[in-house]
């Protein structure tokens, strides 16, 4: 007999199933990857996307996602769903840029991956408030955070923009600023490594932090360090690992030991030969409070499909 949560979980499922066109798969940067499997007959990865926002109560948010890919195009948006601080639910979309990928080239207001030209497009929708010189600004991605706030109110309080560095010369790959208004508000730098062959460097980075607490090994998870790409960022109230196209069996493993409370840890496993094609892409924010280094809490984690 199927477990009534399951059951009701499968139901959802199948209402708002989308299946898997035939087009390339991509990770969290927009880049495409070889599927796992067979895609025939399999689910898109943005059914996941549905079935979570209708979940945790967030399908008003849907006509601000759908008018956003309306805006770019098919396959040219990335979402993360995040369980955030204070047991908040919330949902991303980025727009990842791979023409100027490491290249400092303003894109203008008029490119339609431009945060000023997005503003203007989900402006029917949804008002954002980012004021950005477009003929200066370097960034080869942006993203808008949308949660139950932006849903009561409809307004966002900023795109997110990603700038390129330079490690050797900069000592970062990219930063991330929040355009408030006409405010820039610095918040994250983020470098990437190869996780197959730079695995002790991410490993070094986690153990410098004064926020893994004392067991590096319950932060960098060595299940899904077998993946593509690491990426270790540093953060006002946290630091963050990301780890690049994890297969949906390492997904699971993943949701029963960091993130159970979440309903992906009931759904997940119960579909997981529709997902079997895909990978997935996670991050996992760590910290500590400063009057106990030992003791390590996850306040923030991520999981990024695209649509």
């Amino acid at each position: 007999m199927t477990d009534p949560v399951v059951h009701t979980a499968l139901a959802r499922w199948q209402r708002l199933r989308v299946p898997q066109p035939d087009t390339p798969l991509h990770d969290y940067i927009r880049r495409p990857y070889a599927p796992v499997v067979d895609p025939a007959g399999r689910a898109a990865s943005e059914t996941l996307l549905w079935w979570w926002l209708h979940t945790v109560g967030l399908s008003g948010l849907r006509p601000i996602i759908e008018r956003f890919r309306t805006l770019l195009g098919p396959g040219e948006t990335v979402w993360g769903v995040k369980d955030l601080p204070g047991g908040r639910q919330g949902v991303e979309l980025y727009v990842y840029d791979l023409a100027r990928d490491g290249q400092r080239i303003a894109k203008g207001p008029d490119d339609p991956r431009s945060i000023t030209a997005l503003c203007r497009g989900l402006a029917p929708v949804l008002t954002v408030d980012s004021r950005l010189d477009e003929t200066r600004a370097p960034y080869l991605m942006c993203s808008l955070e949308l949660d139950a706030d932006v849903l009561a109110t409809g307004r966002a309080p900023g795109f997110r923009i990603y700038a390129p560095g330079n490690r050797r010369v900069h000592g970062y790959d990219g930063l991330s600023y929040l355009v408030a208004g006409d405010r820039l508000i610095r918040e994250n730098s983020y470098l990437f490594f190869d996780a197959a062959t730079e695995l002790p460097a991410v490993r070094a980075l986690v153990e410098n932090s004064l926020r893994c607490g004392d067991d590096v090994d319950a932060v960098l998870d060595a299940d899904l360090c077998r993946c593509f790409t690491l990426c270790f960022s540093s953060k006002a109230a946290a630091d963050a690992v990301y780890y690049s196209r994890v297969d949906t069996t390492q997904l699971i493993g993943f949701l029963r030991r960091r993130w159970p409370h979440s309903p992906l840890a009931t759904l997940v496993p119960a579909v997981a030969d529709d997902l079997a094609h895909l990978r997935w892409d996670l991050g996992v924010d760590f910290t500590v409070a400063a009057d106990d280094l030992g003791a390590v809490s996850f306040p923030k984690i991520g999981l990024y499909g695209f649509l």
